[in-house]
């Protein structure tokens, strides 16, 4: 869900993950830089010889760390998938970084499939049309989080899309966020009359799946109602798109500029949920307009 400028669908070896994630917990934000000239590999590894993933247009936008072996600079692909580029055609935007967000996509379960836990090695199983979370990607496989909390990895083929819909808080008091699909969970925290979240459909109970805050969480499915958008444009020179509805956490995702149009969810906490193509995430309903500036 949520690129600069471009959406990366790459495939990354297994060691490289366990790498960007260890990575990740050290660099609190990513500088942008331009690829300065067509046609640069994007490589697996940090050699010349390693596989190329694909090549690089004049001009593309990529997230940096600030890792560099042999010449070879580690670029982030989406949250905890790396890549590496050589260094030399790379274009420095001054002062533009972008902090490192924490989340993964939803996806449904495929077939039944038995898989081994990450680190213990447990065999456990998911079923079909189960609700998961995909953490990363490697060549074959996929870093899954089942909603039981179990993480391990499965075959490419075992998963499959699962599209969110917009839905809105109606209570006029808002909504308890638990933790798991039970009235006794834990409460993890109240949404917003009107707050618009993604919603990835109902469990048995009467719960509704959400992905908020880079979290799953579960709330009562009656008072949560599909919604229409309202079409707004951007109305300052550059506005932060996050993953989250607040400026007290570091999870920037996309920058739109002035003038562009988007579907927006607007609600009472000050906040809107904004779609424009494959961004989406949160901005502050103040920075945008009915009509284009």
């Amino acid at each position: 869900m949520k690129k600069i400028f471009i959406a990366l669908l790459l495939a990354i070896p297994m060691f490289l993950v366990a790498t960007a994630m260890s990575s990740s917990a050290a660099q609190s934000s990513l500088e942008i830089r331009l690829v300065s000239t067509e046609g640069i590999a994007l490589k697996e590894a940090a050699t010349k010889s390693s596989e190329t993933i694909r090549t690089l247009k004049k001009g593309e936008a990529l997230k940096i760390t600030n890792e560099v072996i042999a010449g070879w600079r580690k670029v982030q692909l989406d949250a905890y998938t790396y890549a590496y580029v050589n260094n030399t055609y790379l274009r420095q935007i001054a002062g533009y970084t972008v902090d490192m967000p924490a989340y993964g996509e939803m996806r449904l379960a495929a077939s039944d499939t038995t898989f081994k836990t990450e680190p213990k090695q447990l065999t456990v199983s998911m079923k079909q049309n189960d609700i998961i979370v995909q953490r990363s990607n490697t060549a074959k496989s996929v870093l899954i989080e089942t909603l039981a909390g179990h993480k391990g990895y499965v075959p490419n083929s075992s998963i499959k899309a699962l599209e969110p819909t917009i839905r809105q808080v109606s209570l006029k008091d808002g909504i308890v966020v638990r933790e798991n699909p039970s009235p006794k969970a834990r409460v993890m925290y109240t949404l917003y009359p009107n707050t618009a979240v993604e919603s990835y459909g109902q469990v048995p109970g009467g719960w509704r799946v959400i992905f908020h805050r880079t979290k799953v969480g579960y709330v009562a499915a009656e008072p949560m109602v599909a919604v229409k958008p309202v079409k707004r444009y951007i109305a300052v020179n550059k506005a932060e798109v996050r993953s989250v509805d607040s400026r007290s956490v570091d999870a920037v995702t996309d920058v739109l500029y002035r003038g562009v149009a988007v579907d927006a969810y607007p609600s009472s906490n000050g906040w809107s949920y904004i779609q424009n193509g494959s961004v989406t995430g949160y901005v502050p309903t103040s920075q945008l307009a009915a009509t284009a500036q």
